[in-house]
């Protein structure tokens, strides 16, 4: 589940921005989220069970709906806010560099200190990179899963 120890969990540690790679603007948590959701899907189908296929999607489309969004929607708000301060100083906007938004870690809660990096909430760019890397895989994960039905239902 994408707040970690199953449904509405508040871990963080799957949420992790890569800053070496200049033109990834997204953290694990969605691709993390999306390999395992589709991983579930295609163990229901393999069971060639109606049912189980039918119990699996509904769950995977609630968590997406209710869990996923909500974290996405807490990432975009947090990091807005910190966006918002940084974007004040106009040094700031003339050379953007989203590792220079993160709070100075004596500020961060002694969990995000420890882990030692930080996620989507503490930058704008990647938790807009999230969301449309969320519409594109739940498109994804829809098409898969037909071919995957297709396949063994009707094959």
């Amino acid at each position: 589940a994408p707040g970690g120890g199953g449904a509405g969990g508040e871990s963080e540690d799957e949420d992790e921005m890569d800053f070496g790679s200049g033109d990834n603007f997204t953290s694990t948590l969605v691709d993390d989220v999306f390999f395992i959701l589709a991983g579930s899907i295609d163990r229901a189908i393999s069971t060639s069970d109606v049912v189980v296929v039918c119990s699996v999607i509904n769950h995977v489309s609630a968590l997406i709906s209710t869990d996923l969004k909500q974290r996405l929607l807490d990432n975009l708000g947090e990091s807005k806010r910190l966006y918002q301060v940084y974007i004040q100083d106009w040094d700031h906007v003339r050379r953007y560099r989203p590792k220079e938004m993160i709070p100075d870690p004596a500020l961060l809660p002694a969990a995000a200190r420890n882990r030692g990096h930080f996620g989507a909430a503490f930058s704008w760019v990647h938790s807009i990179g999230n969301v449309q890397a969320s519409i594109s895989n739940v498109l994804d994960l829809k098409k898969r899963s037909q071919r995957g039905f297709q396949r063994q239902f009707e094959g």
